[in-house]
């Protein structure tokens, strides 16, 4: 999914096509199959193809950035087909396009598998009080998905798709909780955060809380979301499970906060 969906980013014109293959017999009890994202997008210099499995290769140091997506989807991509015991390679032509392959190991269940009967599910952790939240995020998959799955929880979403877009909504609606996004084309989420910290006409939501969500692993960046004021982070991409539970932290420190001042 990662793959297609970098295809389409980078694919102005021409098209995008998926092949899936058999590299094995597949009624053997292990196979191999091959899956094939070929694109007609702007292509990958040959001094970048080493590096392109690498986190945050996209080349632009700054939070606003030309390309929606934090750099870090090949690099997820190539983690997970690794733990699966795959391979991953490119081919690339610059102005012509790129073919990603990826190959995969499978097994056909045994008989005795198939007939075992599904175990329960562990009851999942109880979720908070409905929420009005504001959710500033500039990639459209993540955005839906993550939308979604709070919605089911309960909980109202409006979503942003940058820094000013959210600064816009805050005005124009109420919210108990903003998941601020950090790298964001035109507004990045750290001067979303400042702004809605310091800026007068936010003054009546200045100690709304704020959530990170961040693709960045260095504690230096960390420590910059913090003291731009956002009140705690989570690390993308997002496990909605976990996120629910900083939700409940977040919000249960900011009613102590209310209570205690």
């Amino acid at each position: 999914f990662n793959l297609v969906g970098n295809a389409v980013k980078f694919t102005q014109k021409g098209g995008i096509v998926v092949e899936v293959s058999a590299l094995s017999d597949i009624m053997e009890a292990s196979f191999r199959v091959l899956f094939v994202v070929r694109d007609t997008g702007v292509g990958i210099p040959d001094s970048q193809l080493e590096s392109i499995f690498e986190p945050f290769v996209q080349g632009e140091d700054s939070y606003v950035r030309r390309y929606q997506g934090a750099g870090l989807g090949l690099s997820i991509v190539a983690r997970v087909v690794h733990l699966l015991g795959g391979g991953i390679a490119v081919d690339s032509d610059p102005g012509v396009g790129t073919s990603v392959y990826v190959s995969l190991p499978f097994a056909m269940p045994s008989l005795e598998t198939s007939r075992r009967k599904p175990k329960a599910k562990d009851a999942a952790p109880a979720s908070s009080a409905a929420l009005r939240i504001l959710y500033a995020e500039d990639d459209a998959v993540t955005r839906v998905s993550v939308k979604k799955l709070l919605e089911k929880s309960g909980h109202s979403v409006t979503a942003a798709v940058n820094g000013l877009d959210a600064l816009a909504k805050l005005e124009a609606g109420e919210f108990d909780l903003i998941l601020m996004d950090v790298q964001m084309p035109d507004m990045d989420g750290v001067e979303a955060t400042r702004a809605i910290r310091f800026q007068d006409r936010f003054e009546a939501v200045r100690e709304i809380p704020i959530i990170a969500l961040t693709a960045y692993a260095m504690s230096g960046d960390r420590e910059k979301f913090l003291n731009a004021g956002m009140n705690d982070y989570i690390a993308k991409p997002v496990d909605v499970e976990k996120l629910k539970v900083l939700i409940a932290k977040v919000m249960a420190e900011a009613q102590a906060g209310q209570h205690g001042g």
